[in-house]
């Protein structure tokens, strides 16, 4: 790759690691002093003139950098490229505040970038936060967030899953953005469900308090310890009740509790905690409910104990389980 195609692909951000690591070494030599700041002054050139405040002003800052950077001959290489270009750099943003198009690939250098961590089906995951702040991540699910938190607030972007146990600190609060729903905390810990295949959206509250809002509407629901909120995305209307700690977050302890589940909550559940495909030879009655706890055990053995009570067989292959209703 020649140097004009690779310094686009630099200030793109298109280059690997090693790559960018090479072309830093080039442009600390001598040869890559003069040529670097030779296209970032054409870079300057090129830009519509309306964007800047004061033309004549910028062009002379940037002559008088270029020539100043060009008299001495025996700065170092390996020292000068940056303290020059930084200098370029700032000049530019502290009157026309135009870094990012002279050179958006040093910007990004300095910006927070964002973490995601994802489960598949069959898998859950821990992880902690830059506050210290812990999350259970259930199987399916995702959550993103910068890796240093900036600004006033917290925010955290969840799809699926997720129990968090927050770290105090008032003056930040802290959000989960999920779906059409936020919901703030300060310290405390709470279940927030929110897979995007389901209409239905779910906020549980097990220590603290926290404010659960539909997106730009204000105001909002408070929980206290042990209550929920429960926000259909149908009919969007949220309606907020008592719960069953294991049935809604026992999940982060190795627990499945199934309350009056119908066949559908039970397929789902089961193909998102083990990781397989559920199918069955005909759909049960309308009124076919499960109700049973299962800690810690094997899809095998779930099976089992549910077929003793609904009358039905099952065949189970690696990743895949046929239902056979009599």
């Amino acid at each position: 790759m020649d140097f004009y195609n690779k310094y686009k692909a630099f200030k793109a951000g298109q280059l690997t690691q090693k790559e960018i690591e090479e072309f830093v070494t080039w442009m600390s030599s001598r040869e890559g002093e003069n040529i670097i700041l030779e296209e970032i002054e054409d870079d300057w050139n090129l830009l519509d003139a309306k964007q800047a405040t004061d033309e004549t002003r910028l062009e002379s800052i940037l002559t008088k950098i270029t020539e100043e950077t060009r008299e001495d001959d025996n700065i170092q290489p390996g020292i000068g490229i940056f303290t020059k270009i930084a200098a370029t750099i700032a000049l530019l943003a502290m009157f026309a505040g135009l870094t990012y198009l002279v050179f958006p690939e040093l910007v990004s250098l300095h910006q927070a970038q964002h973490i995601t961590k994802s489960n598949p089906s069959g898998q859950k995951s821990t992880h902690f936060l830059p506050d210290g702040s812990k999350v259970f991540l259930n199987a399916e699910s995702t959550v993103s967030y910068l890796e240093e938190f900036e600004g006033d607030v917290r925010l955290i972007e969840l799809k699926g899953e997720a129990f968090f146990e927050v770290a105090k600190n008032p003056e930040k609060p802290f959000i989960v953005k999920s779906d059409n729903i936020s919901t703030t905390a300060i310290g405390t810990s709470f279940n927030v469900r929110a897979f995007p295949a389901e209409s239905i959206l779910e906020v549980a509250l097990a220590t603290g308090r926290v404010r659960v809002e539909s997106n730009g509407s204000g105001g909002g629901i408070y929980l206290n310890p042990g209550e929920k909120v429960t926000y259909s995305d149908v009919s969007g209307v949220a309606t907020k009740s008592n719960f069953d700690f294991d049935e809604i977050i026992g999940w982060k302890n190795g627990l499945i509790k199934f309350q009056d589940a119908n066949y559908e909550e039970v397929k789902n559940r089961l193909e998102r905690w083990f990781g397989v495909k559920i199918k069955s030879n005909k759909n049960p009655s309308k009124n076919w409910t499960y109700s049973g706890v299962f800690e810690n055990q094997s899809l095998e053995m779930i099976l089992e104990g549910m077929k003793l009570t609904k009358n039905f067989e099952y065949k189970l292959e690696r990743k895949s389980v046929e239902i056979m209703f009599n």
